[in-house]
């Protein structure tokens, strides 16, 4: 499966990143800044996008994808309990393909919810 990352720099990222490929032998791109996302989401395409919402290159992102594509599919990585969708999470659910994971994420978890995303809702809908 081709995965788009956007995500922190680090140590976890990079680990995050490998594990993915070297165990659940998925293609992941890394990307960390808006720009390196544009390019990227322009050229590649992907059936996941993974974003960390807490990353100004990740809110970025999403709102593009919105423009391009609402429907494509895009895991949420965050800490926090705010809505990635400004108009709330029913509306998301509606109108969008997102699932959200609630950091700290297992790899596992993590792999699980790739595999499964068609399958799934998102865990957090009616929080």
């Amino acid at each position: 499966m081709n995965l788009l990352l956007i995500d922190k720099q680090g140590l976890a990222t990079y680990a995050r990143e490998e594990l993915l490929h070297d165990q659940y032998h998925h293609h992941v791109d890394y990307v960390y800044t808006f720009e390196d996302f544009k390019a990227k989401y322009a050229v590649g395409r992907y059936n996941i996008v993974i974003v960390d919402f807490a990353l100004e290159a990740g809110v970025e992102a999403l709102k593009l994808m919105d423009t391009l594509d609402p429907k494509q599919r895009v895991i949420i990585l965050s800490a926090s309990d705010d809505y990635s969708e400004h108009k709330g999470c029913a509306y998301c659910v509606e109108h969008h393909n997102r699932r959200r994971l609630k950091e700290p994420v297992s790899i596992a978890d993590l792999a699980n919810l790739i595999k499964n995303f068609d399958y799934t809702t998102c865990a957090h809908y009616h929080e």
